[in-house]
């Protein structure tokens, strides 16, 4: 929430990054305090077991928080190897030979496991093309294009958020640096919010990122990636409400330019959408209280649909149960997802299996 929208003036970040719990938790808590070049630094988040930085969380001028993008940056890639010579394939320009690759894995008392690959100028060869009539290198071998083949994909650049000073600079930061691709959205004390993708992003050619295609003569490629600048972005003054629930931020030309995509369905993220559009004054306990909304909207039609089903005379014949006690539960339940509902875990079975 923007700072228009908050009751401090500044912006309200809220951060709820839904990893399922475990012992050990998969997040910890951190505070990081240091001088550096005249001046004082003071993070407070949460951070990832073996990461060096905070993940999510504020330097007390900007506050940040990552999600899931869940956009594919994969591709596969058809080979079309040598017949006289299969020990060599085609690329743009001429051929290039098959690397072999040995890998050992270590196990505790046992004899170490050795993993033999094929490697190609894109990427390791992970099986032979699908049998489909339409695409002429049948049963060729298929390699695996995926970002972080390249080394310049990982760096620690995403930790610099830690040191930005407003909005626009963290953003910045956050498309310039190599991290798997997520939605980091931003606040500042300045009361600016926005959004952009981190992470290295492909700039796709030809046909890549929809089909299996060929990459042998240039025509199909990922030419370099995009520049920070080319990553979608949106902030103030433009919105004054951001959010992420892993569903796609984008409409459909700007958002299949960037790759194909497995985005949340968008249910949760309109139900957090509606909650913010109604706040004013936003505080800390506002934003809480949108995070602990277990509200399970959508599955009301499944519930009508259900009983509907059930109340049908036919049913009671077809099923091999009790109808009356699934009338019942499901008819009482309080549209909430809580732990102890058993009509909503009836009704998420139902839409899941329907």
């Amino acid at each position: 929430v923007d700072g228009a929208g908050s009751a401090t003036g500044s912006a309200i970040v809220a951060s709820d990054m839904h990893l399922g719990y475990s012992i050990p938790g998969p997040v910890y808590r951190v505070r990081l305090k240091w001088a550096e070049g005249g001046r004082d630094h003071d993070v407070i988040g949460v951070t990832l077991p073996g990461l060096p930085a905070v993940v999510t969380g504020s330097n007390r001028d900007v506050a940040w928080s990552p999600t899931a993008a869940d956009l594919m940056v994969v591709d596969q890639i058809a080979v079309e190897v040598d017949l006289n010579q299969p020990e060599r394939y085609r690329v743009p320009g001429g051929w290039a030979e098959f690397e072999h690759v040995t890998e050992q894995i270590q196990v505790k008392g046992r004899a170490p496991v050795e993993i033999k690959t094929r490697w190609t100028i894109w990427g390791p060869v992970i099986e032979k093309t699908p049998r489909n009539p339409r695409i002429d290198w049948e049963g060729q071998p298929l390699v695996y294009r995926y970002l972080f083949n390249s080394p310049e994909t990982v760096d620690l650049r995403f930790f610099d958020l830690m040191l930005a000073t407003n909005t626009d600079e963290a953003l910045r930061i956050a498309a310039e640096s190599g991290t798997p691709i997520i939605n980091v959205l931003v606040g500042d004390r300045a009361g600016k919010v926005g959004w952009t993708i981190a992470g290295r992003l492909p700039r796709r050619v030809g046909k890549t990122g929809r089909q299996i295609v060929s990459w042998a003569d240039g025509s199909n490629t990922w030419n370099g990636w995009l520049s920070p600048a080319e990553h979608p972005r949106v902030s103030s003054p433009e919105v004054s409400r951001v959010f992420s629930a892993n569903h796609r931020q984008l409409g459909s030309d700007a958002y299949l330019s960037l790759a194909r995509a497995s985005s949340e369905l968008g249910a949760r993220a309109k139900q957090i959408r509606d909650a913010l559009a109604g706040l004013t004054n936003a505080t800390s306990a506002d934003m809480v209280a949108i995070q602990l909304d277990d509200r399970a909207l959508l599955l009301e039609r499944w519930r009508e649909l259900l009983l509907t089903t059930l109340r049908d005379p036919k049913a009671h014949a077809a099923l091999m149960t009790n109808v009356t006690e699934i009338i019942e539960l499901v008819s009482k339940w309080n549209g909430r997802a809580t732990p102890d509902s058993v009509g909503y875990r009836l009704l998420r079975g139902f839409r899941a299996t329907s």
